[in-house]
């Protein structure tokens, strides 16, 4: 499970900064870059989804050291 949240975790991270990063660069070009910036928009999205899934890891760990006591 701490290997999955730590995989989970970098995921995120790094998707997160490439989408910001194509979004941000296919906004400020002179011509608009639309696939560029539905890459950018879909890694921002894949980004949110690592992180709503670490957070359920986390809750589901929580709950259960809660449970055995």
């Amino acid at each position: 499970m701490a290997r999955i949240y730590t995989l989970l975790r970098i995921t995120a991270y790094a998707a997160g900064l490439a989408g910001m990063v194509l979004f941000v660069t296919a906004r400020q070009s002179a011509e608009p870059q639309t696939a560029r910036a539905a890459a950018g928009g879909i890694l921002l999205i894949l980004s949110f989804l690592c992180f709503l899934g670490t957070y359920a890891i986390y809750l589901a760990v929580r709950l259960g050291k809660g449970r055995n006591r």
